[in-house]
């Protein structure tokens, strides 16, 4: 089943034969639906199959399910663009300088705006700016969330006809526990201007918003939507990247494993063809790095099957570039007091244990064929020389 939901929303200008012969043999119709909903592309996927319905069979009640994700996703992202546009307006007219990140860019730089689904809006403002950005919400009659949990960015929320609109305004990107940094300086220095269905917006260069996009892995636990979105820029705007640059900032910011690990999944899973150099730099350099990919490659692999999702627990705490601060990151998110007034929960470091015991048997295993792949890779250099 992963391979035919992988087939299905790679960056692929149509679908191969294979793909149509093994949507062909599809029984479980129930579970290729729970799949497709946990990779958040079922408007993709409805409009990649939408001209091949006369070569495959897909049962009625799944082609109208995917053709009613389809139109929520085109409805609440028209929705939220209209919002969008009236506080990137007003925000411009007040000269707060702002950036629009993820979704609405991603959407727009990768699948497409009326199939990437995105269920907020994400905008960066400079921190002295953010008493006047929050000013400028309120009258647009947004109310502000406290959120003690999130030192580097703001919450807002506003009701129209029982719909919530959420608009996250964040004035740092670091992440600070994985001590990924990025250049935020040269993020604004670097912004353009892009035009999303007559809404011209300020947003990171498709350089740096592929690295930030990458950033946010772990706090979505390698979601697959995301992934989608990075083989998608990756792919469409190929010529367009500033590779050297790409691989410069990776190694920079402190996310040169968690760069590498992802393309390395992108070009195995989503067919992604990377440049010369950048397939060089996704490639591991050790045995803790082949760890990581492997990691990264079992976490995405199970979210695309039916089952329960182990290493995926684990992959948040594991891809840094030290070791040192995946050993300190495991232990701080285990013994982190649960609740705002800083009192230790002793069910919730429980909970916790237990999240890494179920983890365990998945990642030994990972440890295992490392250790045999190496024990036969040493054993045929030793052969050679002696030869």
């Amino acid at each position: 089943m992963n391979d035919v939901i992988a087939s299905l929303i790679r960056p692929a200008a149509s679908l191969s034969p294979d793909t149509v012969t093994s949507l062909a043999r599809v029984q479980d119709w129930r579970g290729f639906c729970d799949l497709v909903s946990r990779t958040e592309c079922a408007a993709l996927i409805h409009e990649r199959l939408r001209n091949y319905i006369h070569d495959v069979h897909i049962p009625q009640e799944v082609s109208d399910w995917l053709h009613e994700q389809h139109d929520l996703t085109s409805k609440s992202n028209g929705r939220l663009l209209d919002e969008l546009g009236r506080v990137t307006t007003l925000l411009s007219v007040m000269g707060i300088p702002t950036l629009v990140l993820k979704g609405p860019v991603l959407a727009f730089l990768g699948t497409g705006l009326q199939v990437r689904p995105f269920h907020d809006l994400d905008l960066l403002v400079r921190p002295h700016d953010l008493s006047s950005t929050s000013s400028a919400l309120r009258s647009l009659g947004f109310v502000e969330l406290r959120n003690r949990n999130h030192d580097y960015h703001c919450l807002f929320i506003k009701m129209v006809d029982h719909l919530a609109t959420v608009i996250e305004v964040h004035f740092d990107i670091v992440d600070r526990e994985r001590r990924y940094v990025p250049d935020l300086p040269g993020v604004w220095d670097r912004a353009t201007i892009i035009d999303i269905l007559g809404h011209p917006v300020y947003t990171p260069s498709v350089t740096d918003h592929l690295l930030l996009t990458i950033m946010q892995l772990p706090h979505h636990h390698w979601a697959p939507r995301l992934l989608v979105d990075i083989g998608h820029v990756a792919a469409r705007w190929r010529e367009t990247i500033e590779w050297t640059e790409f691989i410069r900032r990776a190694r920079a910011w402190g996310i040169r494993v968690l760069t590498g690990s992802t393309l390395r999944a992108a070009e195995s899973l989503l067919h992604v063809a990377l440049p010369p150099i950048v397939a060089r730099f996704a490639e591991p350099e050790g045995y803790i790095q082949k760890l990581q990919w492997r990691l990264v490659d079992g976490a995405l692999s199970e979210q695309l099957r039916l089952g329960p999702a182990r290493l995926n627990r684990a992959a948040p705490f594991l891809v840094a570039d030290r070791p040192s601060v995946m050993f300190s990151l495991v232990i701080r998110r285990t013994l982190r007091p649960k609740d705002r007034a800083g009192r230790q929960s002793f069910s919730a470091i429980v909970r916790r244990l237990w999240t890494g015991a179920m983890s365990l048997p998945p990642l030994l295993s990972i440890f295992s064929r490392i250790g045999r792949a190496e024990t036969q890779r040493k054993s045929a250099r030793r052969i050679g020389e002696i030869h």
